[in-house]
């Protein structure tokens, strides 16, 4: 383990992948965005407790990649602790949230979509809730796989 986390080889699927990057640094293709409408009340602490022990639970969301000796190593942090960004749209007329938050969550995914995480740096996912009124709201993600 170094100071980073552990260090392991690359697998075959994150050797081509390491690979690509390399040639297209600016990439974006393997960023896989999603949203959900949730519907009922949304305990926002809940929601970052559980995205925070599935990535606690599973390391392939923890893993970035190195080079060590010149050879591409995948690295795994021991902790990370992901954001979640949310947006109030309750503060606006009923009749225009649902039409606003629309806006908001496709201008979001499309910025999202292109965006270029850096393979070598977590975190490598983004997340956003937007709350439209009491009991509804949406959680949008994208995370580089």
């Amino acid at each position: 383990m170094s100071s980073e986390g552990f260090i392991f080889p690359l697998s075959f699927a994150q050797q081509r992948l390491w690979f690509l990057e390399q040639l297209q640094p600016d990439i974006a293709v393997y960023n896989l965005p999603l949203a959900f409408r949730l519907c009922g009340l949304l305990n926002v602490n809940a929601l970052e407790y559980a995205i925070d022990e599935v990535v606690r639970r599973h390391e392939a969301l923890r893993t970035t990649f190195a080079v060590e000796q010149g050879q591409p190593v995948q690295v795994i942090a021991p902790t990370l602790a992901l954001t979640v960004e949310h947006i109030d749209l309750r503060h606006l007329p009923e009749a225009d949230r649902d039409s606003e938050a629309g806006r908001v969550l496709a201008s979001r995914l499309r910025d999202w979509r292109f965006t270029r995480f850096r393979v070598p740096s977590l975190p490598l996912s983004k997340n956003l809730t937007y709350r439209n009124s009491h009991a509804s709201c949406a959680l949008a993600s994208i995370r580089r796989s």
